[in-house]
């Protein structure tokens, strides 16, 4: 019985270790933690882009959190999370696309997180 016992929560240990490690979606602080430092609306008024600075005390840098706005039901969405960063360039490049510090996402499909560029992997976490 107690071989069993150990064996099943070992079985549901690893299982929760893989399904955390293996998430697909952006875990970003929930409440942002932080002012509001702008919106931008689309060009055709359906979804409105909350951009805020949050910071993780004094120990950590700032980071730009963008959250997508469905104006229609209300529903928000993180779709942009860049670390190491106090400022945001926003701009609507069409209905469907914003470019937020350069990176171009269409508000549909695209995500970015500081965590999973490549090209950020260089950068020194201060």
């Amino acid at each position: 019985m107690k071989k069993s016992f150990a064996l099943l929560l070992a079985v549901v240990l690893v299982m929760v270790i893989f399904s955390a490690c293996g998430a697909p979606r952006v875990r970003v602080p929930r409440g942002h933690q932080g002012p509001r430092i702008g919106w931008y609306p689309s060009p055709d008024d359906a979804h409105e882009l909350h951009i805020y600075r949050t910071s993780g005390g004094a120990t950590v840098g700032f980071s730009i959190v963008g959250v997508l706005v469905n104006k229609s039901d209300g529903s928000r969405r993180t779709i942009y999370w860049e670390f190491q960063q106090d400022v945001a360039s926003v701009q609507w490049l069409s209905n469907d696309e914003v470019e937020i510090n350069g990176r171009q996402l269409n508000i549909h499909r695209d995500v970015y997180h500081w965590r999973r560029d490549p090209n950020w992997a260089g950068r020194t976490i201060q």
